[in-house]
């Protein structure tokens, strides 16, 4: 039997004939989740305090992956009912779209922007009241954007509140941000599912999904609008049994550790193997019907903006982040709802670093040539490379006192046992060179060597310069251009 609730305006309909779970899962508050999520501390988010199931054979306070895929598979594999909304749907595709235009910025430039490079737009506020910067944000997008673009990111479904709202505009900044910067200044089976909204806001959800076709989707376009067919049928309660079966982990496919079924089609990208970027279209349009979890995101998009105080005259580099934050639990039936959220959060130390380079040294355009041939790279130098194809510090009368290489000009050094390869040269002709040979360290974890080079000097008596490269960026601008 189908259960309409008028109230709340949704629809609740059995799917799979299985026994309920009788048991809650773990929980933890979103805030401590977040900080292992993005592995830093956060400065605000939205929901704190709220409580969001947690899996403790993670080694962090995570599900592991994107929340909503994960809350279907948890739903299903546990006997748990699941709770959706048009908005969890639409952010998820939304943020598909928005990589999709960062993909391709200049393809679309024109069709998004009228404006040449990037504009800065900037919000002035008394105090850090993050949704109200969010939604001034979007205001201004709004008006430096083509007609209809900022209709279509926000949502605007009757379950949308505060928070929803919140996030589809992150979203949204995060589509356009290469064309603005951003300041501010100062196995089993789902018992049930139930259907947030009404028929109004599936089929609104579908309009959406139909714009999005001017974007040059088209081998998403076809799957997401048989599935948002399926959701108007549903919240009509004309349920098609067969298609609810199969949201999660096909039936001919148990015990496998993957993830199938109509709910991954929401995903349009999933990550690169070899660098970790998300610049893969998902398989299963492709023709597999499949994905892994390791191959998904987090489920949050994530914008740069400055800060900047104009008491001390100084800035700082911030990030805002929105997304799925997490899955709650109902008290009464433990149905599993995806959570949207936002966050603020300082940046990494290397961030700051990329930012400060940026800001008061000499950076060049990132590297936009192939990775493939320097897979072997530690991750903070993959970062730095997307970010800048090297950089100067210190002009002198020789160039620079210390000049991290371009990507194209990085080659081994010869005659070491372990491979070293040159990366900053110094005014003098020495060179920092790294060790891509990586090795654990109990206090500093992952770490790859970074010694002086100097020709003909002994390699017993090469002195270690930093651990990581990260940790060298930090040698060289706190040296303030003094040698060692």
């Amino acid at each position: 039997m189908n259960l309409v609730d008028e109230e709340t305006v949704s629809i609740t309909f059995p799917v799979d004939n299985v026994a309920l779970a009788k048991r809650r899962l773990s929980e933890c508050p979103i805030k401590e989740v977040l900080g292992d999520v993005i592995g830093s501390t956060i400065e605000a988010c939205s929901g704190a305090k709220e409580q969001v199931v947690v899996e403790w054979s993670q080694p962090l306070k995570t599900v592991g992956y994107h929340p909503l895929i994960a809350a279907a598979f948890m739903a299903f594999s546990e006997h748990r009912p699941l709770v959706l909304s048009p908005d969890m749907v639409w952010i998820t595709i939304a943020q598909g779209l928005a990589q999709h235009i960062n993909l391709h910025p200049e393809k679309f430039r024109y069709f998004c922007v009228s404006h040449e490079a990037k504009l800065q737009i900037e919000v002035q506020t008394l105090r850090k009241d993050w949704a109200k910067i969010v939604h001034s944000f979007g205001n201004q997008i709004k008006r430096h954007t083509n007609a209809g673009l900022y209709e279509l990111f926000v949502a605007n479904f009757s379950t949308t509140g505060e928070i929803e709202r919140t996030v589809s505009e992150v979203v949204m900044m995060d589509a356009f941000k290469r064309y603005f910067d951003y300041l501010v200044t100062d196995i089993c089976g789902i018992p049930s599912v139930t259907l947030e909204g009404t028929t109004k806001d599936w089929i609104l959800l579908k309009n959406k999904v139909e714009a999005i076709k001017l974007f040059g989707l088209k081998w998403w376009m076809k799957q997401l609008l048989a599935i948002c067919d399926q959701f108007i049928r549903a919240s009509q309660g004309d349920v098609d049994l067969e298609h609810w079966q199969n949201l999660c982990k096909l039936k001919d496919r148990y015990g496998e550790p993957i993830i199938n079924g109509w709910i991954i089609k929401l995903i349009a990208y999933v990550r690169r193997t070899h660098n970790g970027d998300f610049n893969v279209i998902n398989p299963v349009f492709m023709g597999k019907d499949e994905v892994t979890s390791w191959n998904l995101s987090n489920g949050l998009s994530i914008v740069p903006f400055i800060w900047k105080d104009r008491e001390t005259k100084t800035s700082k580099l911030l990030e805002l982040i929105a997304g799925f934050t997490g899955i709650t639990q109902s008290p009464d039936n433990f149905a599993l709802r995806p959570k949207l959220g936002w966050a603020v959060r300082e940046v990494s130390l290397l961030d700051q670093l990329i930012h400060k380079i940026k800001c008061d040294h000499d950076s060049n355009r990132p590297y936009s040539g192939n990775f493939d041939k320097f897979r072997r790279f530690p991750s903070d130098l993959w970062k730095f490379y997307r970010a800048t194809n090297g950089a100067g510090f210190y002009p002198s009368d020789k160039g620079y006192r210390y000049r991290i290489l371009r990507l194209e000009e990085i080659e081994p050094i010869p005659g070491f046992f372990e491979p070293f390869f040159k990366l900053c040269q110094l005014e003098d002709g020495r060179f920092f060179a790294i060790s891509l040979y990586g090795s654990v360290d109990k206090k500093r974890g992952h770490v790859y060597p970074i010694i002086c080079y100097q020709r003909n000097l002994p390699e017993s008596k090469r002195k270690v310069i930093a651990h990581s490269f990260t940790e060298l960026l930090e040698y060289i601008i706190n040296d303030n251009g003094d040698h060692i």
